[in-house]
């Protein structure tokens, strides 16, 4: 099973980071390294969902040819797979490492299997082929591997048997990249659209004992639209204590319960008129982060006393805040780490104690041109050079592959 954060760092080693996609990474930072450690120029020209990375120093990045394996503290190349020609200019979606020592891709064609060395072990075919671009892969505690395309979920036994395809109802759309997973039952979640009411809903799927139909829909539950001016296209979910989901209409946030066979708004905290692309959870102290990208606040949501608070990156930056470029990261200590843009065109990596409010340290890691679009999200990766020395590595079209240095007050 994938390594989960229990106490010891596990770097980010899915899309999300772990199954509930809370954004979680188990390590302490005060600051950044002045300087960046290394950067390349040469593998970034289309839109990258990111990097992925284990506890060590194994690095995973969706470049324009496939993927690569980067030596974490040098950018040295150490081995690729390469896309299928149809699938390079997709934002191609991001892998799990650590599966039992292997990395697992999934594309629209196949699932395979790749050992730590970069030779494929396994392959497994998709018939019929998947509509990209996918959310997922993700294995549950059963070694099933999960993908989601744009209309159905399909299944496979890390062994290669098939569990099948279960399609969603005729007129949803998948929105959300990635699939919330509880692992404590083995069902996961995503966010669809009706193509002719654009009312969102959130889809609960799980694997069955039957010999047939191993794959099912355990219940659909429609939320609500957005507000018209929101064009964000990511559909932010997250599974919070394995009891919670979160998701945003136009009236606010929305607490949803899952009760088995069907779901349930447990609360609504109203915030009209939101536009919400990516949030985190804090478990520390029952937290949800979340950025509204009509005004750049990041918004603090205590789940347990229903109080909000308020951050103006605007305001913390002393600069205009035009653009999210990257999921945001939270770590030890209250913090959350991310990448912006500002009105000069500027990419910054900000380091934020949103306990008290305040900017620890950024960053400027170069320029955005104003072609640049800014979806989608990109994922920051984390790997552990020693005990208490680690890197972030960013991946983002307009600036290549980043590596930098995280400190803490005594280095």
């Amino acid at each position: 099973m994938i390594s989960t954060s229990s106490g010891y760092f596990t770097g980010c080693p899915m899309d999300g980071c772990e199954t509930t996609l809370s954004g979680f990474v188990d390590i302490s930072v005060d600051k950044f390294n002045e300087h960046v450690e290394w950067q390349r120029t040469d593998l970034l020209t289309i839109s990258s969902r990111g990097c992925i990375s284990n506890e060590q120093t194994s690095l995973i990045c969706a470049v324009d040819t496939g993927y690569v394996s980067i030596n974490a503290t040098n950018g040295q190349i150490l081995w690729s797979i390469p896309l299928d020609i149809e699938e390079k200019t997709i934002a191609v979606s991001l892998p799990v490492i650590n599966y039992q020592g292997f990395l697992i891709i999934a594309n629209s064609t196949r699932c395979t299997l790749i050992n730590p060395q970069g030779a494929i072990v396994g392959i497994f075919n998709y018939i019929p082929l998947l509509i990209p671009p996918l959310a997922g892969p993700f294995v549950t505690n059963d070694g099933q591997i999960i993908v989601a395309d744009s209309i159905s979920f399909v299944g496979i036994e890390d062994s290669g048997i098939p569990l099948g395809v279960q399609a969603f109802p005729p007129g949803l759309l998948r929105l959300s990249r990635s699939m919330s997973l509880n692992s404590n039952i083995d069902r996961w979640y995503l966010i669809a659209q009706r193509n002719s009411t654009l009312s969102q809903v959130i889809i609960a799927a799980e694997t069955t004992g039957s010999i047939v139909d191993r794959l099912r829909i355990a219940w659909i539950y429609e939320y609500g639209i957005q507000t018209d001016s929101c064009s964000r296209m990511e559909g932010p979910l997250l599974s919070i204590d394995r009891k919670w989901l979160f998701v945003v209409n136009i009236t606010g946030i929305l607490i949803v319960a899952d009760d088995g066979d069907s779901a349930r708004t447990e609360h609504i905290v109203i915030l009209p008129n939101l536009c919400i692309n990516d949030m985190v959870y804090s478990e520390t102290d029952s937290t949800l982060l979340l950025i509204d990208t009509h005004t750049y606040n990041m918004i603090m949501l205590n789940v347990s006393t229903q109080n909000i608070s308020y951050i103006s990156l605007k305001d913390i930056c002393q600069e205009e805040i035009i653009g999210q470029l990257s999921r945001m990261t939270i770590i030890q200590n209250y913090r959350v780490i991310l990448l912006v843009i500002t009105t000069t065109r500027k990419a910054i990596l900000l380091l934020i104690d949103f306990n008290h409010r305040n900017l620890l340290a950024r960053l400027d890691l170069g320029y955005v041109p104003e072609s640049t679009t800014l979806e989608p999200l990109t994922q920051l990766a984390y790997t552990a050079i020693d005990e208490k020395q680690y890197l972030v590595t960013i991946a983002y079209k307009s600036i290549g592959l980043i590596a930098v240095r995280l400190l803490t007050n005594n280095q």
